[in-house]
């Protein structure tokens, strides 16, 4: 077994692509020299400090006249891959990648601390490539094939967990140079959590290019119902980036968390948009807006505040609605045929950040009594909701 140095390695590897120094230089014909054995060594990735060293081996062999075969082998801890590449006497002819996976439990760390450094997360699962192209004038092209199931991926720092990651990926090597693919390409998960929200299953087609990743469409499981990303593009190198998406079918319940401190539960769907940034800090709620849906009710249960409702009204009239009392107390809950809660991080022209109307009545016929309600909150909404002082979701700055 030989352990080469990084300059053998780089001259041997140059040799076997048949690679030109410079992008804009043609490349001479290369001859494949008329030799047959075996070649192996150890490879320390140095692209990837910490990663675990590679065994690999080549072997060529003259299997008939002006045809030459060479065959490669890289094993390791977490990595095995094979292949083949069937070549003229010039040094061209194709190649076939057979098989090749990567256990990401053992290489996320090196990787992720040297091509995505900002992600300081570990991952699983096991990720296999395939491709297969075509050695002419020197240069190698073909197709690859990145596929990803069972993944995982875990982030203390930004309270982020899920399971169940599955990825398709396909793109010409030529623009795997650039991160450059065709659209198309499919990620999803089965499950997640972020922070306080839990994540349902997610679908996010996209395509890259440009130095950017460009979402075809997103649809991402939360709070009981579904966001959607229509289209948005996200520079790699960018520091932040913000997105508009549709929300449907969310659960009131679920919300409570991001609402002032007016309900103890809830039931209900919501439909409606929100406004998301995400920077080093965590996820930022810009703006929401969420309406009831038409003809549908929620059932609220509020948190026992006396005179939310009745202090604004004379006595004679609270003397006609007991049920009044009731509601606020939390003993009945309210009925609401319309509901809508919006939120605004900057504030709207009035100065509120939060504003919650509720139309309806209590829920026992008994205890008539028409309500209509409206909760204003000027100020920054971090001080008002329960997210608690290390959470990664916090709404924007405001005024």
């Amino acid at each position: 077994m030989v352990r080469l140095s990084w300059c053998h390695r780089l001259l041997l590897g140059l040799s076997l692509l048949g690679v030109a120094a410079g992008r804009s230089a043609v490349p001479p014909p290369w001859v494949v020299p008329p030799l047959d054995g075996v070649l192996s060594g150890v490879l320390e990735p140095l692209l990837a400090p910490g990663a675990p060293e590679l065994r690999w081996e080549i072997s060529a062999g003259t299997p008939g006249p002006g045809r030459r075969e060479v065959r490669f082998r890289v094993e390791g801890e977490g990595v095995s891959a094979e292949g083949i590449a069937r070549l003229d006497p010039r040094g061209e002819g194709d190649w076939v990648l057979e098989r090749a996976s990567i256990d990401l439990g053992a290489w996320s760390g090196p990787l992720l601390r040297t091509f995505a450094p900002a992600l300081t997360g570990s991952a699983g699962g096991q990720l296999r490539l395939t491709a297969a192209g075509t050695l002419r004038d020197g240069r190698p092209e073909g197709m690859v094939e990145v596929a990803l199931e069972g993944g995982s991926y875990d982030e203390a720092v930004r309270k982020l967990s899920v399971t169940g990651i599955a990825l398709r990926l396909r793109a010409r090597l030529s623009d795997l140079r650039e991160l450059r693919t065709e659209p198309g390409q499919v990620l999803s998960w089965e499950r997640g959590g972020y922070d306080l929200l839990s994540l349902g299953a997610g679908r996010v087609e996209f395509h890259l290019g440009g130095g950017a990743l460009h979402l075809e469409r997103a649809r991402i499981g939360v709070m009981g119902g579904e966001l959607e990303v229509a289209r948005a593009s996200v520079a790699f190198n960018a520091a932040s980036f913000s997105v508009e998406a549709r929300m449907s079918g969310v659960q009131l319940g679920e919300l409570i968390p991001l609402l002032p401190p007016l309900l103890a539960s809830a039931r209900g769907r919501l439909d409606g948009r929100v406004e998301l940034r995400g920077d080093p800090e965590g996820l930022r709620i810009e703006s929401a807006r969420l309406a009831l849906r038409a003809g549908e009710t929620a059932e609220l249960r509020f948190l026992p505040t006396p005179g939310i409702i009745s202090s604004q009204l004379p006595a004679l009239v609270r003397q006609y609605y007991p049920g009044l009392v009731q509601l606020e107390t939390g003993g009945v809950p309210l009925l609401a045929e319309q509901l809508e809660v919006s939120l605004d991080a900057a504030g709207d022209e009035e100065g509120r950040t939060a504003l919650v109307s509720i139309t309806g009545g209590p829920a026992d016929p008994a205890l008539r009594a028409p309500v209509v309600l409206e909760v204003n909150v000027r100020g920054p909404l971090d001080q008002v909701v329960a997210f608690g002082t290390h959470s990664r979701l916090r709404f924007g700055a405001g005024k």
